[in-house]
């Protein structure tokens, strides 16, 4: 799988490789033909996705998801 995603990226040019890594809007990757766009999730211990219109400070309501206890009670 290495080598494959390997080729895929050498065949890209640099303009496609930007647009990759900069994004559609917060929460997606552009797309590039053949390359449908990934969706991004965050959430340190487990994941976290915003319904309808996303803001960037995570004030919008969030699907429900699982979450994980933190690291810190690892500690404890």
């Amino acid at each position: 799988m290495h080598e494959q995603a390997a080729g895929i990226v050498a065949g890209l040019g640099i303009a496609d490789k930007i647009r990759l890594v900069s994004g559609k809007d917060f929460w997606h990757t552009e797309g590039l033909p053949g390359h449908e766009p990934l969706m991004l999730t965050d959430g340190p211990h487990g994941l976290r996705k915003q319904a309808g219109s996303s803001d960037h400070v995570g004030l919008s309501d969030s699907v429900p998801a699982t979450c994980f206890p933190p690291a810190v009670n690892l500690g404890s």
